[in-house]
């Protein structure tokens, strides 16, 4: 019970953070000119915290980061889309981009005019060769089509030829091996593994595109994180919000009052938010 309503309090105060004019205007100026409203931002943070509860009682600071990350590269951290996700590790969260941000990131420097990726099944029909005259042919099976064997990612930069990357079952091993978040028990590696292998041939065949230096500043940062299991390194000073009100008024309890059970703050937060 006393969990329940830490966890509520902490809702209720990282909803009145969000829901102030100060921090969304600084939410909004980290986003980038790509359409994308900071009361639509905040909403997705919302929903990143409804899909990870966990992320309630983790570091105040470090969940803000991290949705400060999310808002610079201009991706929907909420886990619903596979753009990004906020995933507690300990008490501290890590911003994680999805191999669909990667795309994203990838199809906004302008250059890159088609890129996709697939994982291929046991069962799957599947050829590729590398070299001067290069080929890739993958028919999927009918039906049940066995467990995952490979991963690619493809991609037609503008005025160029096709270019792709395979990743072998042995390859994702070793990147899963290598991955300190992969043995956290909410990392997507265990709840989606195939959204993992996908997202690790992305990676691999965004290093050789003309790629913007924000989307590969946003590779690097990702492989890192995945590989140290670790928040990457990034500055919040401009935030002025604190991790809880200042303890003199009252020694034994945190200063804000009592749950409510209706959560009337979460309401009106999320009534006033738009599309």
């Amino acid at each position: 019970m006393a969990e329940m309503v830490k966890a509520r309090d902490a809702e209720n105060a990282i909803l009145a953070q969000l829901n102030d004019p100060k921090v969304k205007a600084q939410l909004g100026a980290a986003l980038p000119n790509v359409g994308i409203r900071p009361d639509t931002f905040a909403r997705w943070c919302v929903t990143a915290l409804r899909r990870q509860p966990a992320l309630l009682l983790c570091d105040r600071s470090s969940l803000l980061g991290a949705m400060v990350q999310s808002a610079q590269l201009g991706l929907d951290p909420s886990g619903a889309t596979g753009q990004a996700y906020l995933l507690p590790f300990g008490k501290q969260v890590t911003f994680v981009c999805g191999y669909k941000g990667l795309i994203a990131l990838a199809y906004r420097g302008g250059q890159v005019g088609y890129i996709d990726a697939h994982v291929v099944y046991e069962r799957d029909e599947f050829a590729y060769a590398y070299g001067l005259a290069p080929r890739l042919h993958h028919v999927p099976a009918d039906g049940d089509r066995g467990s995952l064997r490979y991963a690619y990612a493809i991609a037609k930069v503008k005025g160029g030829d096709p270019i792709f990357t395979v990743l072998t079952a042995t390859d994702i091993d070793k990147i899963r091996a290598s991955s300190a978040s992969a043995r956290a028990s909410s990392s997507p590696w265990t709840s989606h593994p195939d959204q993992m292998w996908l997202k690790s041939a992305v990676r691999r065949l965004c290093k050789l595109l003309p790629l913007s230096t924000e989307a590969l500043a946003a590779v690097g940062k990702d492989e890192d994180a995945e590989e140290r299991g670790i928040p990457p390194i990034m500055s919040i000073d401009d935030f002025t919000v604190t991790d809880a009100p200042a303890a003199a008024e009252k020694p034994t309890e945190p200063a804000p009052a009592p749950a409510k059970k209706a959560n009337p703050k979460d309401d009106e937060f999320l009534a006033g938010l738009g599309d």
